[in-house]
């Protein structure tokens, strides 16, 4: 053989040498690179299905906020409600509820690699305010309210209080130079059973000037709460304001008729005698004037439909206090209505601070921790002197609304 052909035998036997010896460092770079490729796709897979379960939660949520009352149709782990809406979709193997403690329950969502749970809250809902008005309202002296709040902070331990929810006017009138209308915190499970908090400093009024919310709004914060659409009867008994919802929820009640302001004097009495432990819920048709001391300890209710109340002396009222008056009525026109208050036996201490229209006049004296709530449009209620009112949602009896909501921190997976 030729010294030339030699030469390039012993190139071509280097460069397959140098080839072959690449193709093992690629084909090993390729299966670190395969395997890469492959556990990332086990990772996106895995993660697909987590969000898929967690979706499940979501969706359910979502369908049971609704109509809370969905939740009783999905206590099962079997049942089929939301396979079209949800679990198909979503590849789920499970979805439903679980009741657990109080009001809580847990949502559990499960697919066949990831089971997630999360629990929500199905409560009376709060923030409607410690007092709630459709009627004009009329403050005069100081006054210290412990307020509502709603039951998710705004930020940390500070809350959106409400002291008063109004449809129309808020005034407030100082008598002394040392009167203030203010905002405290909310007392101890106050709002709701657990809380323990304060609120922001946008929603704590402390007003030291005569003022009212159309002309003066900025003396007022955001816990004085204009709602145009504020529906008292809604929000206390959880039922559409009509004769015969009223008249089923009078079945619950003791009712007592009070037609006139003579009889409306023996209203103390009638608080007095009538709640007993067992008798918690009070319903006078007519008037209520309370001239004689009255106590009563604990959660109550006493509802006062369609007739001046006004409240004067020495009391002690634990309860919640809810005041209807239907002022398109003949009966309160304002010739009638003043003609109620000259009727009234200490009508000459608060006649000069009366108005044409006002139904509800409180000298200080009535303070129901349970919350005030005034249900007479067109009409003006007075709370007169020194006035301290401490609202415990638990001292009410009321039928409130109930609302859905998440509770922070529930997330479980397995």
């Amino acid at each position: 053989m030729r010294k030339g052909q030699q030469q390039g035998v012993i190139t071509l036997l280097v460069v397959s040498v140098l080839l072959a010896s690449a193709l093992m460092l690629t084909l090993s770079s390729y299966k670190s690179v395969f395997y890469q490729i492959k556990r990332s796709q086990n990772e996106l897979r895995d993660r697909q299905a987590h969000w898929e379960t967690e979706g499940g939660i979501e969706c359910l949520y979502a369908y049971v906020s609704a109509d809370p009352d969905r939740m009783a149709t999905l206590s099962s782990a079997s049942n089929t409600v939301l396979n079209t809406l949800c679990k198909d979709d979503l590849n789920l193997t499970e979805l439903y509820t679980q009741a657990a403690s109080g009001d809580r329950y847990t949502i559990r969502s499960k697919s066949a690699t990831h089971d997630l749970s999360k629990q929500v809250l199905y409560a009376s809902k709060t923030g409607f305010g410690a007092i709630q008005t459709t009627a004009d309202l009329r403050i005069r002296g100081s006054a210290d309210i412990a307020p509502d709040a709603p039951r998710t902070p705004s930020s940390g331990s500070e809350y959106e209080c409400v002291a008063v929810r109004y449809k129309g006017l808020v005034t407030f009138e100082t008598s002394t130079a040392s009167d203030v209308l203010q905002t405290t915190d909310p007392m101890a499970d106050g709002p709701f059973v657990g809380f323990s908090g304060s609120c922001s400093e946008s929603h704590k009024t402390s007003n030291a000037t005569s003022s009212d919310t159309t002309n003066n709004p900025t003396n007022f914060k955001e816990d004085y709460q204009k709602d145009a659409s504020l529906d008292p009867f809604k929000n206390y008994f959880n039922k559409e304001k009509t004769s015969a919802n009223i008249a089923a929820i009078k079945a619950d009640y003791e009712v007592v008729a009070l037609p006139t302001i003579t009889d409306g004097h023996d209203c103390s009495d009638i608080i007095n005698t009538r709640f007993t432990a067992t008798n918690r819920k009070l319903w006078i048709e007519g008037h209520c004037i309370i001239d004689m001391p009255v106590t009563v300890y604990g959660p109550h209710s006493l509802v006062v439909e369609n007739g001046i109340f006004a409240v004067n002396g020495s009391t002690v009222f634990e309860g919640s206090m809810y005041h209807m008056v239907d002022m398109a009525l003949p009966a309160f026109s304002t010739a009638n209505i003043a003609n109620y208050w000259n009727d009234v036996s200490f009508k000459g201490v608060i006649q000069s601070f009366l108005g044409s229209k006002t139904v509800y006049f409180d000298n200080g004296a009535f303070h129901p921790k349970g919350g005030m709530i005034f249900d007479s449009e067109g009409a003006e209620v007075v709370l007169n002197g020194s006035y301290n009112l401490d609202y415990s949602s638990s001292n009410s009896l009321n039928n409130a609304p109930k609302e859905l909501s998440w509770i922070a921190g529930s997330w479980y997976v397995d």
